[in-house]
């Protein structure tokens, strides 16, 4: 790059000379280049998150954001997206009666919802009852152990197959029979 010329002094009346400096042709000035790679960190601005951070740091720090965005604890989270809602359904009635905790299946999310003074209700846990309606509780409590904990569910198949599952049975196990005697005739 060429070096710049020095302009003319010019002297006006009263006003202090000023000193001018020759450029040195070896040092040529350019401006300041504050971006990534730059000569000069700009002040006041991290940039931390430019750096290359070991991987046992980048795996921290995304756990920590990972366990942040979780809405209920990992113990349980590992089996959130596993069942659906009949498995879950199932599991529950399971529990439940394995627990002996008396329940009860009600149609419609709506009946719920008027006994907890909302629109709908999914589940209900009654905890507490006035003493003026525990005996009505208790009237119930029975009532919903009889209906759903004891229910016994029945096979009602006593396990005969159809025509054709009977012959396609059949027609497999002559196969089997085929080959295990073909196999007894190698051997000899």
């Amino acid at each position: 790059m060429p070096a710049k010329a020095a302009a003319p002094a010019t002297k006006k009346a009263g006003a202090k000379s000023k000193k001018v400096r020759a450029s040195n042709p070896l040092f040529v000035a350019r401006p300041r280049s504050a971006r990534i790679g730059g000569d000069v960190r700009p002040k006041g601005r991290d940039l931390s998150r430019f750096v290359r951070w070991p991987k046992y740091v980048r795996l921290q720090r995304q756990k920590k954001i990972l366990l942040q965005r979780l809405k209920m604890p990992p113990s349980i989270h590992q089996f959130s997206r596993t069942l659906d809602k009949n498995q879950a359904a199932e599991l529950f009635k399971l529990l439940i009666k394995k627990m002996d905790v008396p329940f009860a299946i009600v149609k419609g999310k709506a009946r719920l919802g008027t006994l907890t003074h909302l629109k709908t209700s999914s589940v209900v846990a009654l905890t507490k009852v006035n003493k003026d309606d525990e005996a009505k509780l208790k009237q119930l409590t029975e009532s919903f152990h009889a209906q759903f904990n004891e229910n016994v569910e029945r096979k009602w198949r006593d396990g005969t197959m159809g025509l054709k599952t009977q012959a396609k049975l059949e027609k497999r196990r002559q196969q089997l029979e085929v080959e295990r005697l073909k196999k007894l005739e190698a051997q000899r």
